[in-house]
């Protein structure tokens, strides 16, 4: 037991080591420039800010409103705003390392609404399987719509590759019901929960393929309102801010040790400001920065939004 005990907090001391470093890179980043962040005509305009908030939180009910429907494939029912409760108490979950604390918020969320254990983790798995194949979707189309020289983004070579293969992979199983039914399954047993049978027509499967590929805009669209509150950014900049916030978002989400993406979502997002975005480099990572709070805004105010909804009686 002790010695299990320490592996623990070897694991929790790394993974807070390598947030640390990431963090102390964004540091570097804008302390080297710290001249350019001072002289930047730092103003910002509220009206794009609250519009950028308000399409924020549309985006992040219209997600709720998704997995609700995805509860409707298993034959559960559970109304968009009870959906929205449960999706927003549960995902504060993810602002501790990996994914379990999250699950366990859903689960029991869920089976206070009357959704059963197993048919709320399979539900938010095939959520997944929807979500981040159509964010990476939209990461690829935005890139070739920019017409991204190679040069900039040759770093990412190998992420690419990971993403291309991981979106291939998410495709195919929607496409074939049996490999998607044994995914879910296999889930499930790791967490000893019994199999569900359960079966997904192709068209419906890429229906939600589609109706993600839409939230990940919504999401593009609100970043778009932020920049241009907070940033000199051309008007027509609207491809940019779908490729730059899609891409660090999924990277922060699937960064299992840092809680929330923090530290990876605001580096690979100053990042891309900087080498794909044209924003000033130490600009580029403060804006960044800031992007975390404004999501941070969003997602305190949606979650109060969340606590007001009633539970099932």
């Amino acid at each position: 037991m002790p010695d299990k005990n320490l592996k623990q907090i070897i694991i929790r001391l790394i993974k807070w080591i390598l947030i640390a470093l990431i963090l102390y890179f964004i540091y570097r980043q804008i302390s080297a420039q710290w001249e350019q962040v001072k002289e930047y005509d730092w103003t910002i305009n509220w009206i794009y800010f609250v519009l950028s908030i308000i399409i924020l939180q549309i985006g992040l009910f219209y997600k709720s409103y998704l997995w609700s429907r995805v509860l409707a494939c298993f034959g559960t029912h559970l109304p968009p705003m009870r959906a929205f409760k449960v999706a927003y108490l549960s995902n504060l979950g993810r602002y501790v390392p990996g994914k379990i604390v999250q699950f366990a918020g859903i689960m029991y969320l869920a089976r206070k609404e009357g959704v059963r254990e197993d048919v709320a983790v399979s539900s938010f798995a095939l959520t997944q399987l929807f979500d981040t194949p159509a964010g990476i979707i939209a990461v690829f189309l935005y890139y070739f719509l920019l017409g991204t020289s190679y040069d900039k983004i040759s770093n990412y070579l190998p992420l690419t590759i990971v993403l291309g293969a991981v979106s291939i992979l998410g495709i195919a199983v929607i496409m074939v019901p049996a490999l998607l039914e044994r995914t879910l399954n296999l889930m499930l047993r790791v967490i000893r929960k019994p199999a569900l049978e359960f079966k997904l027509e192709k068209k419906i499967g890429f229906g939600f393929l589609f109706l993600y590929f839409i939230a990940w805009n919504i999401f593009g669209f609100s970043f778009y309102l932020f920049l241009q509150a907070v940033a000199e950014v051309p008007v027509n900049y609207f491809a940019e801010a779908c490729f730059i916030y899609t891409a660090a978002y999924l990277i922060g989400y699937w960064a299992l040790f840092a809680p929330g993406g923090i530290g990876v979502r605001e580096g690979v997002m100053g990042a891309l400001l900087y080498e794909v975005g044209g924003v000033i480099k130490s600009v580029a990572y403060t804006v960044g920065l800031a992007a975390r709070l404004w999501f941070f805004i969003g997602e305190i105010t949606i979650t109060f939004l969340a606590l007001m909804v009633r539970s099932r009686e």
